[in-house]
């Protein structure tokens, strides 16, 4: 580039080149480098999420009116009285993930329960550890180490 802030010394040869290092553009990009014989690039036109704007929880509600996200806005919504709907994406590694404030409950036992006795299995990064279903009892301690003892 001539805008000086890119210098290139040479052809650079991918086998994917991914746009977006969203959620979805990064979980791609990591799956498809697992393979040492393919050469991945990810793009992406926004920074880092570590900003102090982003990482303040009560500063979320700015966040889509920012340089962190992209203004969307849908063509008009007849199901809304012809009106235009505002949508933001993220601009920023992670992308929208980034933005959301990532609001979250735990759930209750009892649902737990109730996808083990549908038989759910649990996810495959945890039957390592013998887990036949998402019961609550032997899953718990997963879920609240992961919410800080909660």
């Amino acid at each position: 580039m001539s805008d000086g802030r890119t210098a290139t010394t040479g052809s650079l040869e991918f086998d994917v080149v991914i746009v977006g290092a969203g959620s979805a553009g990064c979980v791609l990009a990591a799956r498809l480098s697992e393979d040492p014989s393919r050469r991945v690039a990810l793009l992406e036109v926004g920074g880092t999420d570590l900003g102090e704007d982003i990482m303040t929880p009560g500063r979320a509600s700015l966040l889509p009116f920012s340089d962190h996200a992209w203004p969307a806005p849908t063509v008009p919504q007849a199901a809304a009285g012809g009106r235009v709907v505002p949508l933001v994406t993220g601009r920023r590694l992670g992308g929208g993930s980034s933005i959301n404030a990532m609001g979250w409950f735990r759930g209750h036992p009892h649902d737990y329960d109730g996808w083990a006795a549908g038989g759910a299995p649990c996810p495959p990064s945890t039957t390592r550890w013998e887990r036949p279903a998402w019961a609550w009892a032997p899953t718990r301690w997963w879920i609240r180490g992961r919410a800080g003892g909660r």
